[in-house]
């Protein structure tokens, strides 16, 4: 499996067709991964796009020669990080919460004055297969909209939490065009996500 925005494909390990054998290298962004149904091993890196698999041999290159962008580009040293991930099964969920982790690292700033809560998230899922990839600022000005995706290829019924009391939301298109009204229960939403589905929400 190899990721790809706002989800994953799935490609052979061995070369049926010359097809295959043509495409020895497959694209991947954050994350390549070989599992079967009670192992697997994941390759993580946070600026790598080029993968292989030839049976149980998981691979990811890491230099290509060439004089493009610039005369003598192959000339530099490459300076990447990348892991290798063990995990239990085909579950995807501790793979792309490490993947983000590694690509997206913490960052301590110092903060003002007064009390600050001992947990805080502006906006969070309780399952980890669903991923709210984007926060911002509606365009219209009127709200907070957020961009999210499912991402282990499961159906989900999900609940997003936010570190502040909300009115109202409503599911968007795309473009941000209104298509419905989201129920609000407690503070929180609760809508169900198809496998690879994109979503995007408003939130006031």
């Amino acid at each position: 499996r190899y990721e790809i925005q706002f989800g994953h494909v799935e490609r052979g390990t061995r070369p049926n067709t010359s097809w295959d054998s043509a495409r020895f290298e497959s694209v991947a962004h954050k994350w390549a991964d070989m599992s079967e149904g009670n192992y697997g091993v994941a390759l993580l890196n946070d600026g790598k796009y080029g993968f292989g698999a030839d049976g149980a041999t998981l691979t990811m290159t890491i230099a290509k020669c060439g004089g493009f962008p610039y005369e003598g580009a192959s000339d530099e040293i490459p300076d990447f990080t990348y892991a290798l991930l063990p995990h239990g099964g085909r579950d995807l969920r501790g793979v792309l919460r490490d993947a983000y982790v590694l690509n997206d690292p913490f960052v301590i700033r110092p903060g003002g004055t007064g009390d600050l809560p001992a947990v805080f998230s502006l906006v969070s899922c309780d399952d980890e297969g669903v991923v709210v990839e984007t926060v911002k600022c509606a365009e219209d000005g009127e709200g907070i909209v957020l961009r999210l995706y499912e991402a282990v290829k499961e159906r989900h019924t999900v609940r997003l939490h936010f570190g502040r009391p909300i009115r109202e939301a409503r599911l968007l298109d795309l473009t941000e065009r209104e298509i419905g009204e989201l129920p609000v229960a407690d503070g929180a939403v609760t809508l169900t996500v198809r496998p690879f589905e994109i979503l995007t929400v408003k939130v006031r």
